[in-house]
């Protein structure tokens, strides 16, 4: 469930832990965190009692919400601490700011690392860049060699690719094996270069639909349909897409996929 679909935190908290499966047990859990009994925190989320910010804050922590999510969270409780209609007023602006930005997913994926201008323009030039940077992170393609033979490149095509990858942080190289760096990047849906990274992208599925294997899955279909439900359909494509960066974070690297997902009016 997503939280902003909620108005009253405490409706998001007493919906994620019934949703634990946990019974309970997960109040006592959620409690210790808190630093609080578990008879106290029934009273925070029945209204009996007021959440502080610092106990909302490790709330967000044990609930593992994003940093655009915890930034919602807080402003919630800040919104139903406030005693001043002018104040209310200022952070339910905030809120509704808030819910605008729920689907920007540059917002909520990882990226720490921000590349200039230049090294974006040459970083989405090609999928090659990418495809690279992801392959070295499964140990049979941590060499130049066995990365080049997966795409059937040139050693000189590779290097080139590398040499600028390991520059910008996003590849590492120790002793001849290569490896994605600690950094990560995301364009925005504002940048004039996302047309460019998706259209590598579309080109390359394409390239494959007429051989797919039987682990392979590719979807169109064009619907009429009611704003309404298109805005919900919206929504659970980002909360899929942001479950599925969860999912791949934990993952062993043994495969090298892609998704490509569109939900475009035309």
């Amino acid at each position: 469930m997503s939280i902003y679909e909620f108005d009253d935190f405490r409706a998001f908290v007493r919906a994620q832990l019934g949703a634990s499966g946990e019974g309970r047990g997960v109040y006592a859990k959620m409690a210790k965190k808190l630093g609080v009994h578990s008879s106290s925190l029934s009273q925070i989320l029945s209204g009996g009692k007021p959440l502080s910010m610092e106990q909302a804050a490790k709330m967000t922590d044990y609930l593992g919400l994003t940093d655009h999510e915890s930034e919602y969270f807080l402003c919630l409780v800040q919104y139903d601490r406030a005693g001043d209609s002018n104040l209310k007023s200022k952070l339910l602006k905030q809120l509704k700011r808030l819910q605008g930005q729920k689907n920007d997913l540059s917002l909520s994926l990882p990226h720490d690392q921000r590349l200039t201008k230049d090294q974006q323009m040459v970083f989405y030039s090609s999928w090659l860049y990418s495809a690279v940077r992801v392959l070295s992170s499964i140990p049979e393609f941590q060499s130049a060699e066995a990365i080049a033979q997966r795409l059937n490149l040139s050693r000189r095509e590779l290097m080139e690719k590398l040499k600028f990858l390991i520059s910008t942080g996003l590849c590492e190289e120790k002793n001849g094996i290569i490896s994605p760096g600690p950094s990560y990047t995301h364009i925005e849906a504002s940048s004039p270069l996302i047309s460019k990274h998706h259209s590598n992208w579309r080109v390359c599925a394409m390239q494959k639909h007429a051989n797919l294997k039987p682990g392979d899955l590719a979807y169109s279909s064009l619907m009429s349909i009611s704003k309404k439900d298109a805005l919900e359909i919206q929504t659970r494509i980002a909360e899929m897409i942001k479950k599925i960066n969860i999912i791949r974070g934990k993952s062993d690297c043994e495969e090298l996929r892609m998704i490509g997902v569109d939900w475009i009016e035309m």
